[in-house]
């Protein structure tokens, strides 16, 4: 979860002894807790615990969900007035073909030449390594001058290794108005990288990743040293996604401080449709589930249209339109001959 919506919401600041809330469940920078919400107190959260969880386990994952509903629907509703400026890219970096060893050095490999793109990232999957023997390499991943913290060491086979990451690799292309350059580089035991393309040569293909990145083959004797030495890959082919999100910018949206507690109203309320489900979804029989279903199902609406109604609002109220990923989609605007309505 990013460190903006932290905190944001409280599950309970009473001091009621018949439930044990941890302090921390106690805590709302905007004073917004979960039974403050019409119709829900701390019985309906206890009788709506699945077995085995604790208010914190329970609130923690309703949290966790409630935000990835509000980022899902947020990019939604925002996407029904702005398009991504630049076609998305998903396909490799470096080619398959090759023919022959390159000569090794002690660090080789590949850069991504980022062009400055607001609020767009590069997500690697995995790669396909291309080496004349067997034997172990170790690629590293740097962002600018920061080597990233994991390192994977691979074995590979004579001709073409598949590797997959463990987890996607997100990498941002521009932060803070600063455009981020990524080098994938590799030590060898022994193996030499083969000499495919870090360029097709086509079109289409180059005329659409060309909007985010070029790929340059590096080498020498450190990270220090290296510099743009051919057009190869090195042995190197990534599988990627590049594509304008939101993603980056959530954050920075919730500087304005009306921004930031709309957001905060909006997740408490979907927090409440949530556990209401949670509720109806037990198979424990108590009063809420049996008797008061009618009553709880009108608040779960209410929640619903509250949250949809401020998801609207926040849509229409971000910074997007300070981003050069975003233009305004002129194919969703209404015109009455040449007045945009």
């Amino acid at each position: 979860m990013k460190e903006c919506f932290e905190g944001l919401i409280g599950l309970s600041q009473s001091d009621c002894e018949c439930y044990e809330v941890d302090a921390a469940l106690k805590e709302s920078s905007l004073g917004l807790f979960v039974d403050d919400l019409e119709g829900i107190d701390m019985q309906l959260i206890k009788n709506a615990l699945p077995c085995g969880d604790e208010f914190e386990t329970n609130f923690n994952k309703l949290y966790n969900s409630a935000v990835n509903f509000y980022e899902s629907d947020l990019q939604v509703a925002i996407s029904e007035n702005y398009r991504q400026r630049y076609s998305p890219y998903i396909g490799r970096i470096g080619e398959h073909k090759y023919d022959k060893p390159l000569n090794a050095s002690t660090l080789m490999g590949l850069k991504l030449d980022t062009n400055n793109v607001d609020s767009a990232s590069i997500v690697v999957s995995s790669a396909s390594l291309f080496f004349d023997s067997p034997g172990t390499i170790n690629l590293m991943v740097y962002k600018n001058e920061t080597k990233l913290d994991t390192e994977y060491p691979i074995d590979v086979i004579e001709g073409t290794t598949s590797f997959s990451f463990p987890s996607p690799l997100n990498l941002p292309i521009s932060e803070n108005g600063l455009k981020n350059d990524y080098y994938f580089v590799f030590t060898s035991d022994g193996p030499r990288p083969m000499n495919n393309k870090n360029s097709c040569s086509c079109q289409g293909v180059e005329s659409v990743r060309g909007k985010f990145l070029k790929p340059k083959g590096v080498s020498g004797t450190n990270y220090n040293t290296l510099s743009i030495d051919n057009n190869y890959a090195n042995g190197i082919s990534l599988n990627a996604t590049m594509s304008c999100s939101i993603d980056s910018m959530l954050c920075d949206f919730m500087v304005d401080q009306l921004f930031h507690r709309r957001t905060g109203i909006a997740l408490w309320y979907k927090m409440g449709v949530l556990m209401i489900e949670k509720l109806f979804a037990s198979r424990e029989i108590n009063f809420d589930t049996m008797s008061d279903r009618e009553y709880l199902y009108g608040r779960k609406n209410k929640f619903a249209k509250e949250y949809k109604n401020l998801i609207l609002w926040l849509s229409e109220n971000t910074m997007i339109n300070n981003s050069n990923c975003f233009v305004c989609d002129s194919r969703k605007s209404m015109y009455m001959g040449k007045n945009l309505i």
